[in-house]
């Protein structure tokens, strides 16, 4: 997977530990984690935010750090998903098409302020492949009414 590390911010131009532009709608927002922008268009800003300050002071906001938001995180969990006939389902770093399921991120794990960065709730199992054993396949079948044959004696 490619990495945008020591990369300028894709969206706004600036280096790697500078403030991004007003505008860019890849600043992360300290208060949630989720993307600024977003918070920024709610009418009241972030419902996360402890302040009445909106937009974030610049002593709050996050510098462009030369990654997306979440990535890394999904990259050490093990959680990636991949688009299998319009429908985004769980799958490995390693199978073609595998992206980091942010949506998972954000279901799954916090926003940690204090570290800016997220953090898995519990403990998940994650979609890292085992070293030389096959994906697990887990089939639930249809509820049904179980009919026993009679022994015969």
């Amino acid at each position: 997977m490619e990495t945008t590390k020591d990369k300028p911010c894709p969206s706004c131009s600036v280096a790697v530990s500078e403030y991004h532009r007003h505008d860019c709608i890849l600043e992360t927002c300290p208060y949630c984690g989720h993307d600024l922008h977003s918070c920024m268009m709610r009418p009241k800003g972030c419902p996360r935010n402890p302040t009445p300050f909106w937009p974030p002071p610049l002593d709050d906001r996050i510098p462009w750090n030369g990654r997306l938001i979440g990535v890394q995180e999904c990259c050490e969990l093990g959680w990636f998903a991949k688009n299998v006939a319009g429908k985004m389902v769980p799958c490995y770093a390693d199978d073609p098409g595998a992206l980091p399921d942010i949506k998972r991120l954000h279901r799954e794990a916090y926003w940690d302020r204090r570290h800016e960065r997220f953090t898995a709730i519990r403990r998940v199992a994650s979609t890292t492949k085992p070293a030389s054993q096959p994906p697990p396949i887990v089939v639930v079948p249809p509820k049904a009414k179980v009919i026993r044959a009679r022994k015969s004696a």
